[in-house]
């Protein structure tokens, strides 16, 4: 593809990089993440009982913000860069002001404009404050980045991945094979992705499908029927997909992504709305028009990072209380709009207080009486997945056990 149609030269060699094939390329990275996980183990942290969740939510926050550079949505090397400009700055007071320093800007600039859970909980704050401690930990982040290291090591540091490469079914797969190793007989059990898929399509088909084929065809240039678009509209908000043994949410990503798929059908359908041009005078313009208008602006088809987010908050519900699992599937989850949104989340656009992504507290909660049939069943851990099509007081809801 040429420069001219990219616009960026960066931009055109990630993606040329993006289409080179590497199958070995999520074995590497579950490797790669036991090996970082292991070397920040060998840090001290200040309750002990943590340290599990502490070394994850740090991982994890350096894979989001990788993840938002390789997509061209913050400053590209700004993690390692700031890394290095904190040590060059404070090397002489030492790892007692090196730590704090990056970390407060780091973790600070991704909460203001990503304001995600993952950065709700501060890792100064976890870290033992011993001086030895704060210089192993700078040792530590120095391999596990791979700002200086990468020719004394086989590894790959977190900085050398091309995130774009890392799709959610690498990254998903890797994780909770990772996490159910660790855990062994308390682990997650890794259910594909070529499983998940289908089951999430077929589901989401069945109760979705109908009400968007009627959507279609209110919003087409043949109905232009504004009004019944919105009831149709307001029901299909009403479905809810739970999953009450979720793990990581591999699953909802599924789930999240089919819903994706079928708000788009929409969004073509009434696209005409916006080809559509405005008579000088107001009054003259079509009220189809108008209506279109008024209904793309409700439910926010021409704002990708709102309607993302909508569909998250109101079609995804799951039941956790591990931290380390709600850390890595707020991770997931975040890591699959990036790309659905694309500019919409570069930080030079997230103005205002408007949250960049779903609150994960609006998808957590305990699934109430289910009643009513399975839709299907699927193998899972040593019995049954059972994915079922129930309603849920009044509304059409999921629930997947």
């Amino acid at each position: 593809m040429k420069y001219t149609e990219m616009g960026s030269v960066l931009d055109t060699l990630r993606r040329v990089e993006d289409a080179v094939e590497r199958p070995e390329l999520e074995q590497q990275f579950f490797t790669d993440l036991k090996i970082w996980y292991n070397e920040f183990d060998k840090v001290k942290w200040a309750q002990p009982e943590l340290a599990a969740e502490s070394i994850i939510l740090l991982i994890n926050k350096l894979i989001f913000a990788r993840t938002l550079e390789d997509f061209g949505l913050v400053p590209y090397r700004f993690t390692q860069d700031e890394y290095v400009r904190q040590t060059q700055r404070w090397e002489a007071k030492g790892a007692h002001r090196i730590v704090p320093k990056f970390l407060d800007e780091f973790e600070d600039f991704f909460d203001e404009y990503y304001d995600t859970e993952i950065f709700s909980a501060r890792v100064w704050e976890r870290l033992d404050k011993a001086p030895a401690n704060l210089e192993r930990f700078c040792e530590k982040l120095n391999f596990v980045l791979g700002v200086n290291s990468w020719d004394e090591t086989f590894s790959r540091g977190i900085v050398h991945y091309n995130y774009r490469r890392i799709d959610e079914d690498i990254f998903g797969k890797s994780y909770e094979m990772f996490l159910a190793a660790n855990r062994k007989d308390e682990g997650i059990y890794y259910t594909p992705a070529s499983i998940t898929g289908p089951m999430a399509d077929s589901l989401v088909n069945s109760l979705a499908g109908p009400l968007v084929d009627d959507l279609c065809a209110a919003v087409g240039t043949q109905q232009c029927d504004f009004q019944r678009a919105g009831q149709l509209m307001a029901q299909l908000a009403e479905i809810r997909v739970a999953d009450t043994a979720c793990g990581s949410g591999g699953f909802l990503i599924k789930v999240l992504r089919a819903f994706w798929r079928q708000y788009q059908r929409i969004d073509a359908a009434c696209a005409w709305v916006n080809h559509s041009q405005s008579c000088g005078d107001v009054v003259a313009t079509p009220p189809n028009v108008h209506q279109g208008r008024a209904f793309r602006e409700r439910w926010h088809f021409d704002n990708r990072r709102v309607l993302v987010a909508g569909i998250a908050e109101r079609h995804l519900r799951c039941q956790m209380s591990d931290p380390v699992e709600r850390s890595v599937m707020t991770l997931r989850l975040c890591r699959e709009m990036i790309p659905l949104c694309g500019p919409a989340l570069d930080f030079r656009a997230l103005t205002g207080s408007t949250r960049a992504f779903p609150d994960i507290r609006s998808l957590l909660g305990r699934v109430k009486s289910i009643q009513g049939n399975c839709a299907s069943h699927l193998s899972r851990r040593a019995g049954l997945r059972r994915i079922a099509a129930r309603e849920l007081n009044s509304t059409h809801s999921t629930v997947a056990t």
